[in-house]
């Protein structure tokens, strides 16, 4: 159950995650004032204590006084989620949570990229006719593959060791919906004190990760 929670976040956390980077990297590339100021906003929840963003998010998630479902009753909604209490709800929550604490860091990795990416290939292909959407999907996605490809590669580990919004926000509950590898490990070995058993754990995530990335490079070199 412990690795299947796992691969729940890594099946939607790597492609939501590196998606919305981009997209923030896309539209804050750009030379405006005040642009600072957003992309310092954005960051920040990456540097952000995980014990603090735990208890603004719980306050937030909250099935009776919480932002979220206060505004879809507004919407209309009779019976919102419970969110962090319910059984099904619960990743989906944290997922949001670990999305908005991601984007950020890997935003400045794609804007970095973006930095490389010639002007006069726009222009190019603005003379050629093309549109907005062309040129990102012809121009700045092809460019940006190697950064892409650490970014997969980065979040792919971390969505595997995910833990300190688990610990502090939901304990792996309700029940054992949110319990994944990382936690199961650690309440084995610093709960129950199941050392051995812990490590044995810790050496299957360590091959897990392994294997993966290994996967990874593999396919990237037969792509290039």
């Amino acid at each position: 159950e412990a690795l299947r929670n796992t691969l729940f976040f890594v099946v939607t956390l790597v492609p939501l995650g590196i998606a919305s980077a981009m997209l923030l990297a896309i539209l804050l590339n750009r030379k405006l004032k005040g642009l600072g100021i957003f992309r310092t906003a954005f960051y920040m929840p990456h540097i952000t204590s995980t014990i603090a963003i735990a208890a603004v998010w719980v306050w937030i998630f909250n099935p009776e006084l919480g932002l979220v479902n206060e505004m879809l009753r507004g919407l209309g909604v009779d019976n919102p989620p419970q969110w962090l209490e319910s059984v099904v709800w619960a990743k989906p929550a944290l997922l949001i949570i670990r999305i908005w604490q991601v984007a950020g860091y890997y935003m400045i990795l794609f804007m970095a990229g973006l930095q490389t990416i010639s002007d006069d290939l726009y222009e190019a292909a603005s003379i050629d006719g093309a549109g907005p959407w062309q040129k990102t999907w012809r121009i700045t996605i092809p460019l940006l593959a190697n950064t892409t490809f650490f970014a997969v590669i980065m979040l792919t580990i971390e969505s595997f060791n995910i833990f300190e919004s688990i610990y502090a926000i939901t304990e792996g509950g309700p029940g054992s919906s949110t319990n994944t590898l990382l936690y199961y490990i650690y309440s084995e070995g610093f709960q129950f004190y199941r050392m051995g058993y812990a490590s044995a754990l810790a050496w299957v995530l360590f091959l897990i990760l392994f294997v993966l990335t290994a996967v990874q490079f593999a396919m990237r070199r037969r792509k290039e």
